[in-house]
């Protein structure tokens, strides 16, 4: 949800993390308006969305130019651990800070 509708809004966000990393609509990338930075966060084993859906998504934005930070956590399942939680606040972190900067 968060790749397939925070990449087309009106008013871009200005940053977009998602765990478990389906991009749907990948032939669709051409309708895309915004340079926002993405976090992707996949768990090795999710058994719901498996990781390979993640490193496409990945591969699909970084093709149309978007600037995207991808991680794979071992031993991960469909879940969301102190592990992503700490890649999101450090990306939102670091994102935001780089917003605000003059």
């Amino acid at each position: 949800m968060t790749l397939q509708c925070g990449l087309r809004r009106t008013t871009p966000p200005a940053a977009l993390i998602a765990y478990s990393g389906l991009l749907p609509g990948v032939d669709r990338l051409n309708r895309i308006n915004t340079n926002t930075p993405v976090l992707i966060v996949n768990g090795a084993e999710d058994d719901v969305v498996a990781s390979y859906h993640g490193r496409a998504a990945r591969d699909a934005l970084a093709a149309a130019g978007l600037q995207v930070d991808y991680h794979e956590l071992e031993g991960l399942g469909h879940a969301i651990d102190d592990r992503g939680l700490s890649l999101g606040g450090s990306f939102l972190k670091s994102t935001l800070s780089a917003e605000i900067q003059p």
